[in-house]
């Protein structure tokens, strides 16, 4: 009984020590590699403006729901911002929120049309070798 209970025991302390040390080995791959590095800087920038975006559309509802009078006002006031301003700041959004998801596809698109054309290789040297 306690051979096995020792036993699962040492499998769990060794799944464990494994799991630390791809963690570990993971880290250091990005570490070493500057463009990952980067990347990550950029998708963490990404994260905040999105944050903040998020933020400042979501308050004018947040506003509405406990405090209504000061919503009213704040809504009467957006009315008489100029075109070009709401246009300016609709712009501003979509580059923050579309950009930044297409940023992120891009090096996906990249590999699976790498992926592709290596797939289409082999096999037109297949077919030459039948």
């Amino acid at each position: 009984m306690f051979n096995i209970i020792g036993g699962l025991i040492g499998q769990g302390i060794d799944f464990f020590k494994e799991k630390q040390k791809a963690k570990h080995q993971t880290k250091m791959r990005e570490i070493t590699s500057k463009d990952s590095w980067d990347n990550k800087q950029i998708e963490k920038a990404d994260k905040w403006t999105r944050r903040l975006s998020f933020i400042l559309f979501s308050w004018p509802m947040v506003t509405a729901v406990f405090a209504p009078a000061t919503a009213q006002q704040a809504w009467a006031a957006m009315e008489s911002a100029p075109d070009w301003y709401v246009q300016a700041y609709m712009g501003i959004t979509g580059a923050i929120w579309g950009i930044s998801e297409f940023k992120r596809m891009i090096p996906d698109l990249i590999a699976k049309v790498k992926t592709a054309k290596k797939k289409k290789a082999e096999e037109k040297d297949d077919n030459l070798d039948a």
